[in-house]
């Protein structure tokens, strides 16, 4: 099981994705791609600390 979900990208660049996978089920994926979707979250619309957030997650 895994999951993928866009990262916030700066300026110039292009699309930048975050792949997990080998989890042992479904419900343990979800959990981690909610996890990684409050932390970008937390940025409030702050587009660059979005950028942040991502570089930490990727």
């Amino acid at each position: 099981m895994g999951y993928q979900i866009e990262l916030p990208v700066r300026p110039q660049q292009t699309r930048r994705q975050l792949r997990r996978s080998g989890f042992d089920s479904r419900d343990t994926a979800t959990s981690e791609l909610r996890h990684a979707r409050g932390l970008l979250e937390l940025a409030d619309g702050d587009t660059n600390l979005a950028a942040q957030i991502g570089d930490l997650r990727g």
